[in-house]
């Protein structure tokens, strides 16, 4: 349900660790039809500037951003991205390994 609110703008932003993929996939299916974006729950090594990569449905860590709109300064791709970095600057990586893996 948290990525349907998501999907609908009602969250701004949903981070998770834990969830198995079956408790995740239709709702990353909504969403990214809506335009959202979702992504790793962990930042990278360097959270500035590298790149943005899709989701891992096995990785168990999600960060999912609203849909957003396009406006003059920047596109909506942007404007995720700038969240989803700001988010990254200020949250501590999460260990949920898959067990046996």
């Amino acid at each position: 349900m948290d990525l349907a609110y998501v999907s609908t703008g009602a969250f701004d932003i949903w981070w998770e660790g834990g969830c198995w993929e079956w408790d995740v996939a239709a709702g990353i299916c909504i969403l990214r039809e809506a335009g959202g974006l979702i992504t790793s729950a962990n930042p990278p090594a360097n959270p500035d500037t590298d790149p943005i990569e899709e989701v891992k449905l096995g990785s168990r860590l999600y960060l999912a951003i609203r849909p957003a709109g396009d406006t003059p300064e920047e596109t909506a791709r942007q404007q995720q991205e700038r969240v989803v970095r700001e988010v990254w600057r200020r949250v501590e990586k999460l260990d949920y390994t898959r067990p046996g893996v």
